[in-house]
């Protein structure tokens, strides 16, 4: 006669429950340096918040959203074949990447591993091929966006080139008198500390060991 405990989940039950176990990364992009992740970071946990749950880790990068070798973003994927995580909190799905073919080579992994995603900005739900079109179309608008930035970019430097025949900072030893000046300091006063001359020429240390090392003959 067997015993009966309420308390005991019966074998069979075991991998049901364990499906209903969610694990969540967050994970969290920007470009550059220059940008910060924080709104994203607080956007993405109050929305955690608000599905009830306690991510199991953050993910970033500081890098474009077009190259696929990203060091969080690796991360997550190895932690997503190795089953730490089966869902994931972005801020928006531009931010998982940008290139039409790799938006296509994860919406292959959210179809393998059956992730739950969930966007702060975006309606992401991969579970059917119109929604994967759409994803997939955004993509696309999104690196035509770049693109079009990009060649504005190009054509406005072109334009700056014809009109001035020049693009960048002019040097300051396209004017002659301090070549002079600086060959006179060298040679002469033989100061060849680079901070020292670039006090004296009112410019930096920098330019002038470019300077120096471009034209070595005058330099000795």
């Amino acid at each position: 006669m067997g015993i009966y405990c309420p308390h005991v989940i019966p074998y069979k039950g075991v991998d049901k429950l364990l499906n209903l176990i969610k694990n969540y990364g967050i994970y969290l992009r920007v470009s550059t340096d220059m940008q910060d992740s924080g709104h994203q970071r607080r956007a993405c946990n109050e929305l955690a918040e608000i599905l009830n749950i306690i991510p199991y880790d953050i993910y970033s990068d500081t890098m474009s959203g077009s190259i696929w070798e990203r060091a969080g973003f690796q991360r997550m994927l190895r932690d997503i074949e190795r089953k730490a995580i089966n869902g994931i909190i972005v801020f928006s799905q531009d931010r998982l990447t940008r290139e039409p073919m790799d938006i296509l080579k994860f919406m292959a992994i959210v179809e393998v591993h059956n992730l739950e995603i969930h966007s702060v900005m975006d309606s992401i739900k991969l579970d059917s091929t119109l929604e994967q079109m759409m994803t997939t179309m955004k993509s696309y608008i999104h690196k035509m966006e770049r693109e079009a930035i990009i060649k504005r970019v190009k054509s406005g430097i072109k334009n700056y080139k014809a009109k001035h025949g020049r693009w960048g900072r002019i040097s300051i030893f396209s004017d002659g008198r301090k070549v002079q000046q600086l060959k006179y300091y060298w040679n002469v006063k033989e100061i060849h500390n680079y901070t020292s001359l670039a006090k004296l020429l009112s410019c930096s240390p920098l330019t002038i060991s470019k300077y120096v090392k471009q034209n070595p003959v005058d330099f000795q």
